[in-house]
């Protein structure tokens, strides 16, 4: 079954070449189609099966790193059309089509790419991964982005959990106890030096992690930022508050210089936890977009949930950073 999957995959990344000559709305087709076969080989990635078979890293390399870039770039995917070489807008329902479609895939490498990041052999292709997702969290597509911070908070709450097993004896480096990638078909005598995780010390590989997430601590904490006003539903809310709060865990010190650029958005979505709860509050919320359950009444589990999720933020700032966290003002 494993086997079967990984033909199918690889028969539809080249199906959108051959569609084109049937148009737009056949290339997106075979678009959606190579979307739900990645999303079944990222739901099985952990099966033994299947990890003997494909080798994560070469497919980050040869595909889903280019997706993730074609997202981030001005424009994003699907541009303003069907990609006439004149770049007139086209709004036909075939071209609207095929910029969903296009919109899909990278959403799904988004979340592959948070999925398997442990998976990727080296420590600097982690970082590599992790760039990239940060870099898409400013995609005018807001799927597109919010899939990029989820996958982000993945990568980052795996890596948290290896760096505490390493601390405990538990070992491993970054396999982590998931079975070994090797090259596709190489079986196990192609595993060493491309397998899922690297040889190296465990700790090493942590600080590693933690060091590539401090480099990124400034645009990553402005693209979590920047997503917040732009969503509506408490949830996607929450779970930018948890990227963050993953982010201060890795990144420790070396974030106190970007903590400002949340602790500035953190009254308003208080204010709007509050307004869930039918609390009144003083605070301004214009910068945060009016939540959905905001109009029905008054909604205390989400209200729950948010004011959870900031404290949760406040909590890893304070610990993490020690002193440097109080002297911010909106902390």
């Amino acid at each position: 079954a494993a086997q079967a999957l990984l033909d199918l995959a690889a028969e539809l990344q080249g199906a959108a070449a051959a569609a084109a000559a049937d148009g737009a709305g056949a290339v997106a087709r075979t678009l959606l189609l190579r979307e739900a076969a990645y999303r079944a080989l990222g739901e099985c990635l952990c099966q033994p099966d299947l990890a003997e078979r494909l080798d994560f890293g070469a497919w980050w390399s040869g595909e889903l790193r280019g997706l993730l870039e074609a997202g981030a770039a001005p424009g994003g995917v699907g541009g303003n059309g069907n990609g006439n070489s004149n770049g007139d807008p086209d709004y036909s329902e075939a071209a609207a089509s095929l910029r969903f479609a296009r919109r899909a895939l990278v959403a799904r490498a988004a979340w592959l790419a948070g999925v398997g990041a442990l998976r990727l052999p080296t420590p600097s292709l982690w970082a590599e991964a992790l760039s990239a997702l940060v870099a898409l969290l400013r995609a005018d597509d807001l799927v597109v982005a919010l899939s990029a911070a989820a996958s982000l908070s993945a990568a980052m709450g795996d890596a948290i959990d290896e760096a505490e097993a390493a601390a405990a004896g538990g070992g491993g480096g970054s396999n982590g106890g998931r079975v070994p990638f090797s090259f596709l078909g190489g079986g196990a005598d192609n595993a060493s030096g491309s397998g899922n995780g690297s040889e190296q010390d465990p700790d090493a590989d942590a600080d590693a992690r933690a060091a590539a997430v401090a480099s990124l601590a400034g645009p990553a904490l402005a693209g979590l930022v920047s997503l917040l006003p732009r969503v509506e539903d408490d949830e996607s809310a929450v779970r930018l508050l948890g990227a963050a709060s993953a982010l201060f865990e890795l990144a420790g010190r070396a974030a106190a210089p970007h903590l400002s650029a949340l602790a500035g958005a953190l009254p308003a979505v208080w204010a709007r936890a509050s307004a869930l709860a039918g609390v009144s509050s003083s605070s301004d919320s214009s910068s945060v977009a009016p939540s959905s359950s905001a109009t029905s009444g008054g909604n205390n589990g989400a209200a729950a949930r948010l004011h959870s999720a900031l404290m949760a933020v406040l909590t890893h700032a304070l610990r993490r950073l020690g002193r440097a966290a109080t002297r911010e003002p909106a902390v």
